[in-house]
């Protein structure tokens, strides 16, 4: 299992939290408790799913991502 999260971008998966801002650090499937995809295949759907549910925006900031990862080991 590969936790796969994306970044740059405002969210808006059904159910989740879309405020209309850019977030710097969110899942790619939309869920916080389950982030995980099944090896590479999995990650790739997870953001195809994600292309869908999120539009690009900037600017981008890395920290914000590197900082919730490293939070998660």
């Amino acid at each position: 299992m590969i936790q796969t999260y994306g970044f740059g971008g405002i969210p808006r998966f059904q159910g989740g939290q879309n405020d209309g801002t850019v977030s710097h650090f969110f899942p790619c499937s939309g869920n916080h408790v389950n982030s995980s995809g099944l090896g590479t295949k999995g990650v790739f759907e997870l953001y195809q799913m994600a292309k869908g549910n999120v539009d690009l925006a900037g600017p981008t900031y890395f920290a914000p991502l590197i900082s919730g990862v490293a939070g998660l080991v």
